[in-house]
């Protein structure tokens, strides 16, 4: 529990001190995934087994292949968060309300707040073509209904996101620099 803690405060504080720009976990959405951890919980054996569910490892460097790859990430997201939404059960009739009843309510909205989130960023910065995503099968793969599966992709979704986030403007970034290159070796010749 004190690791589980520690380990929130470490993000917290990181989120705080380290905003740049393009690159941030709304306040809101920091606050709902962790309430969302409070609900899925697994083992820390579980969550730190050593097997993230989403490597980078084969792609560091290649800013476009980076952005497909994201682009996969943020779709297994919607699939992982559209699974856990289907797997809460039913709302019951308004009248008869139970304090259960309104905690599964609550995880729902919760659910769609993040499920939106990482729809409008995929949408915003990641729309590519179906054809460039054939080559990440392996995404594809997830299993979205394990609740280990689903607990670590919450453990994760604060990275991801981030990087995700931060991704359009360094390739921005890299497009300036390549202009600005041309137009000098251009005025230069």
């Amino acid at each position: 529990m004190v690791t589980m803690v520690t380990a929130v405060v470490g993000w917290c504080l990181c989120l705080a001190v380290c905003h740049v720009r393009g690159s941030y976990i709304p306040v809101e959405m920091n606050k709902t995934i962790q309430n969302l951890l409070g609900h899925y919980t697994i083992t820390n054996k579980e969550l730190f087994d050593g097997k993230p569910i989403f490597s980078k490892e084969p792609l560091s460097g290649n800013l476009q292949a980076e952005m497909i790859y994201m682009s996969a990430i943020l779709q297994t997201y919607d699939k992982i968060l559209n699974q856990m939404l289907k797997e809460l059960p039913t709302p019951g009739p308004t009248t008869a309300q139970s304090s259960g009843d309104k905690g599964t309510a609550e995880l729902r909205s919760q659910l769609n707040y993040i499920l939106k989130k990482i729809t409008n960023l995929r949408i915003q910065h990641y729309n590519k073509p179906e054809q460039l995503l054939k080559m990440l099968q392996p995404l594809r793969e997830v299993q979205f209904n394990n609740t280990v599966i689903q607990s670590k992709a919450l453990w994760e979704l604060i990275k991801v996101y981030r990087e995700a986030s931060s991704l359009p403007n360094k390739l921005e970034k890299r497009r300036r620099r390549r202009r600005r290159q041309t137009q000098m070796s251009i005025r230069g010749h």
